[in-house]
This record gives structure tokens, sequence and C-alpha cells, in this order.
């Protein structure tokens, strides 16, 4: 209140102005004279309005001018912020305090759109027109002395600009290094073949040379380099040579069933794929100039003791179809025989190949042979599943060829019957007319069960070294561009129980850091309690599956999950859904998953490994309960 009773002196100052207005140069003489400080106050203020206030720290001396400095705060009212009050404001901060669950918002994002993003690949190229076939097909092989060591087939595919080859080599795999190293080789001589549109299939009856050519699990000595060598020059002789004898074409496709030829190998409730596909290419005027069967029939490791039988049964329809001479190439592609072996009549091989040779020109009796057709090759990388037995999940080529309305495959290992049939289905559902399943093409990945294999721990389940999920793997890598539904809802095992599989893709996700973490710390102590589980396991003899494995705790741990998956781990269908969600969402090996959650719980393992269990805390995640993690 008392600054105002100074204001009334401001009026007075106010008043000099009016006269000023009349008199300017009277006025201003008499006032300087009686108050010179109070005009130069005066003729701050007019400065003072863009920012001189701050020179007048002079007038402090005579403090009623300080009033007058009190003016200018006046001004400083329209910044009424008058920033003192508003440090309240940094309460604010009380708000970004809150916000910490908005960190673990964006958590909850990530998890759900992960899982389908590695999963969907690129949409092809749209198919070409339709244009005149030509083909051309050869039979070469290397010789020591008399003896053919290492044998190939090739028949090239021609329409328009675009071509395919495929090549079937009798070797145990066809691994990624052999296609690199044989593509090189052809690009080198201007063949039109490249990585993306050879196809080298493997027939899993190795000869002398063809032995060792994909890695083995847990072997530093990954490939035969000189395998490799001799077996790349023969699939570039082989693709070189049908290239070269190409000529104008026509080709049938048909089908045919064959059940009789098969029987299930505990297949643990699953049906066999037993449809012989056909592709007949032949000249103008109707001579054959091959074959390509592809038929699920022999298990990929053939035991030494069936060799020559599958031999003697592959030479048989060659036979059959081509005349005793041989002439005309046959290509057997083998399908999906993972769970399946030979279902040999009474009288043998030859009356075995003799038979599917007649199943083959039914498949063809009804075919349409056709001189134009639209040809398609499309490749695309996918991540191979997880596994502790191979380490990081490695990349591997898929690929596809259409002939028109009909399609082959490329599996990269030996899948079961179920998975061959379950892709038959995906490939009518979307149009296709006639499916081939080029097994053992490309890659060499084992032995993949269905979901219900793996469980029931066949001997062929024994070796999938990357989980139960193949089924899903294959779907989603060679139908995910097609959008819909997601791949789980054609799989009664996931289908049944798809919110558990979600919560579990959601779970895996959040938890992917902390798996990963918990191996890394964790490992050896994981290892300890394997090894103990494998020792106290003798009837069973579990450690005895692969001769010579090494002590590493990727290995202990590998068996110990086979181990613990049989005996163990007596989850619910739900809790296995969950469980399988959980190492799809983290990206990581389901056996290590099942490993993890069965030490969570101890008092599930025998008493003399409890102890080795709760010794590793950080590896004791509860994959099946939400948790708080710190």
């Amino acid at each position: 209140p008392e600054p105002p009773k100074p204001e009334p002196p401001a009026p007075k100052a106010a008043e000099p102005p009016k006269p000023a207005e009349p008199a300017k140069p009277v006025a201003p003489p008499k006032p300087p004279k009686p108050e010179p400080p109070a005009p130069k106050a005066a003729e701050p203020p007019k400065p003072a309005e863009p920012a001189k206030p701050v020179a007048p720290p002079e007038p402090p001396k005579p403090e009623p001018p300080a009033p007058k400095a009190a003016e200018p705060p006046k001004p400083a009212e329209p910044a009424k912020p008058v920033a003192p009050p508003e440090p309240p404001k940094p309460e604010p901060p009380a708000p970004k305090a809150a916000e910490p669950p908005k960190p673990a918002e964006p958590a909850k994002p990530v998890a759900p759109p992960e899982p389908p993003k590695p999963v969907a690949p690129p949409e092809p190229p749209p198919m070409p027109e339709p244009a005149a076939m030509r083909a051309g097909a050869v039979t070469v092989g290397v010789t020591e002395g008399e003896k053919t060591v290492l044998r190939a087939k090739a028949l090239f595919l021609r329409s328009g600009p675009h071509c395919a080859a495929f090549c079937v080599l009798d070797a145990d795999s066809a691994g990624p290094e052999l296609i690199e190293v044989a593509a090189e080789r052809l690009q080198a001589h201007a063949s039109g073949i490249g990585r993306e549109n050879l196809l080298i299939s493997a027939t899993g009856i190795p000869q002398p040379r063809g032995s060792r050519l994909t890695r083995v699990p847990f072997s530093d000595d990954k490939v035969n380099r000189a395998a490799i060598e001799t077996a790349a020059s023969l699939v570039a002789q082989a693709v070189s040579g049908a290239e070269a004898a190409q000529v104008p074409v026509r080709v049938r496709i048909g089908e045919a069933e064959a059940p009789e030829f098969q029987h299930l190998q505990q297949g643990a409730g699953a049906s066999a794929d037993s449809t012989v596909s056909v592709l007949a290419v032949e000249s103008l005027n109707g001579e054959a100039v091959a074959y390509l069967v592809n038929f699920a029939l022999f298990p990929m490791l053939v035991e030494a003791k069936d060799v020559a039988a599958c031999q003697e049964t592959l030479s048989a329809l060659t036979e059959s179809l081509a005349g005793t001479e041989m002439k005309t190439p046959v290509l057997f592609i083998n399908g999906a025989a993972g769970d399946i072996g030979l279902n040999l009549p009474p009288d043998g091989p030859k009356s075995l190949g003799a038979g599917l040779g007649e199943k083959v020109r039914a498949a063809l009796q009804g075919a349409s042979p056709s001189s134009e057709a639209a040809l398609r090759c499309w490749a695309h990388s996918a991540g191979a599943p997880p596994s502790l037995a191979y380490g990081q999940s490695e990349e591997i080529m898929l690929r596809e060829v259409r002939l028109g309305n009909s399609a082959f495959f490329s599996m990269p290992g030996l899948p079961a019957g179920q998975i061959g049939l379950f892709m038959r289905v995906k490939a009518l559902a979307h149009g296709l007319e006639h499916a081939f399943l080029l097994a053992n093409t490309g890659a060499s990945l084992g032995v993949q069960s269905t979901i219900e294999e793996y469980f029931a721990v066949t001997d062929n389940a024994s070796m999938s070294e990357h989980g139960p999920l193949w089924m899903l793997w294959y779907g989603q890598n060679h139908f995910g561009y097609l959008g819909g539904d997601p791949v789980w809802s054609d799989i009664p095992a996931l289908a049944r129980f798809s919110a558990a599989f979600r919560t579990g893709l959601e779970r895996g996700a959040q938890l992917r850091p902390r798996i990963a973490a918990a191996w890394e710390s964790e490992s050896s102590k994981m290892a300890a309690v394997a090894s103990a589980l494998l020792k106290s396991d003798k009837p069973s003899n579990a450690a005895s599956a692969i001769p010579a494995l090494p002590e590493s705790a990727a290995a202990q741990c590998y068996l110990a999950a086979r181990l613990l998956r049989s005996q163990y781990a007596d989850f619910t269908e739900e809790e296995r859904a969950t469980l399988m969600g959980v190492a799809e969402g983290s990206r990581t090996s389901f056996d290590l998953i099942l490993f993890m959650q069965i030490l969570s719980d101890p008092n599930r393992l025998p008493a003399a490994t409890r102890p080795l269990a709760v010794s590793c805390p950080s590896a004791s995640i509860d994959f099946l309960v939400h948790q708080d993690s710190a």
C-alpha cells in the first residue's frame, strides 16, 4: 500500500509532459534545475521499455526512484508466469514419475508383433505368361575302376526366359555349401542356373563319395571339404549337360496313391503322405526325355543293411520306366518320409521298384500333355528353428518352382509324413493342383517330427534337434506371405489351445533377454544337472545316442532335454502349447525352454539331482506362471 502513495508524485511527473506538449523547450529547462536526477530517471523509463530497466541499478541510492523501478515489474506482470510460481510446475515431473508404466507399455506391443515378422516371407514375383517349353536331362557319375562311386541326375527346364534345374545326388545330404560351390561353377560357364533356381536333392542313400556333405551336430569338423568339391563338380557337370541337351518338349503332371509301399515307424498316431507325384517330360513326338518322381519312401539315414535294398528299388523303378537300357533319366526325389519306412513285398526290392513304376504310369494315364507352360522360380531366406545341437539358428534358402498350376517346394531335411500332408492341404487350399515335396533339399536339418511324435519321443523324434514346431515353420515360410489366419489355426495341437500359445509368445518376447542371460551365466550349472540326469538314466542309455559326444554344456543339455520330455515332462497339452509359444516368442531352442522349466520345480527331478538344480537360480524361470521379473 505504501508504494501507491508515491504514485501521486508519478502523476505530477505526468503533468510536466502535458505542458511539455505546448512548449517542450520551456518545460525541460526548469525541471532539470530543481530535480536534475529526476529527469534522468524519467528519460531512462522510455528506453527502459525495451530493456534498460537493468541500467537503473545506480538509482538504488535514492530509494524513492526505486518505486519507479517497481513500475518495470508492472511490465513484468504480463510475464505473470513470474517464473517463481511456475517452479511448482516441476510437479509435472511427478506425472513423469507416473510415466514409468509407459516403458512397460512398449514391451506389450513388442511381444505380439515379433513372432510374425521373421515368419512372413516376401511376396513372390507374379507368374509370367506361358511360353514354349524346352528341356534336357542327363545322368553322370564318378567312377573308380569299374565302380561308380557317386552319381547325379539332372533335369533342366526352360519356359521363355525363365529356367530351373533339378538335380538328384546319391548322397546323405545336400547342404548350402554344396549348392554355393556348384552354383559358382555353373555361373563361371555362363549357365542360366544359379543358387536361386538350382534344387539339389539328396536321396539319403549315399555312395562312397556322397557322405559327410554337411556338418554333424556338436562337431567342429563341419563338412568334408574334398567330398563337397567332388560332389559340386559332378552337379555342375550334370546340370550343364542337361542345359546343353535341351530340346522342345511337352510336359505331363499327374498323381497316384501308393500307401501299400510304406509303413509308419512308431508314428505316434500320425498319417503317412502316400501321394506319388510325377512330372513326365517328352519330346514333341512323344519320346520320353525324363521322369521326375516324388514319393515319401526312404528314411533319411539308411542303415548299412538297407542301402542295397534302396538302391535296388530305384534301379527297378528306372528300368520299369526307361527300359532295360535305362537311357532316360529317372529322378527319384524323396518326400516327407521322416517317420516312414519301406514296406518290402515278399519278392523284394525289385518288385517294389516295378510296382512303383506301375503307379507312375497310372498317375500319367489321364494327364494331358502341354508344350507351353508358365515357369517361375522364387527363393528367399528363412532362419532355421533354434537348436542346442547346432547353436545359433542359421539362415536357410528356401526355393519354390511353379510350373503352370503345380508347385515344387524345397524342404531342408526329412519331415514326418503328417507334415507332408499338411503342406499338400495348404497348397490345394491356395489353388494349386499338384504339389511336389522335395525333402532333403538345400540343407540337412535332421528328422522333423510332429508335435505329438516329438513328445512321444519315438526313435525318429529322438533325432529331432530343432524342436516340435516344424509344421508351423513350413506353413509360415512357404505360405505366410498369403496372409489370412495364423498358420497355427491349421495345427490341431495349437488351435485347441491358441490362447495359451499366444500367451507363451508374449511371455517369450518379454523374457528373451533374461533367458539369454540365464544361459550365459548358468550353462555350466545346467550342464552339471544334465550330466547327473544322464548318469542316473542307465536303462534308457540316452547318452549313447550320439557316439563320442563332447562334454559341452549344449550337448549335455540337449540329451538331458530329450530324456526329460519322455520321463519328467508330464505337462498338459495346454502347458505344452504355452512352452512352445515361449520358445517361439523368445527365439530360443525348445529343448532349453523345457529344461529350464523343469529346473524351476526341482521336485520333478530325481532326489540326487535336486541340489544341483537349486544351485542355478537364474535358470529357474517359471514360464507357465506370470510373475514379476526384476
